[in-house]
């Protein structure tokens, strides 16, 4: 089984720019990879006081021929 790691930074915990980025980037990936299974998916965020939001998925998958 292998994992893809997906990690966004942004200053503001939730902006629709950056959502719509990151769904984007994750699209991207999932339509130029057809011959893989998911088999798990984990969102997590996190930040610090001051500092960035960062949100992170993690895809589990295994790959197939096509």
């Amino acid at each position: 089984m292998k994992i893809k790691l997906f990690t966004k930074t942004t200053k503001q915990a939730k902006t629709p720019a950056a959502s719509a980025e990151f769904e984007d980037e994750i699209a991207a990936w999932l339509n130029s990879n057809p011959g893989i299974e998911i088999k798990h998916i984990k969102q997590s965020a996190g930040a610090g006081s001051m500092g960035p939001f960062l949100f992170f998925v993690s895809v589990w998958y295994e790959e197939h021929p096509h």
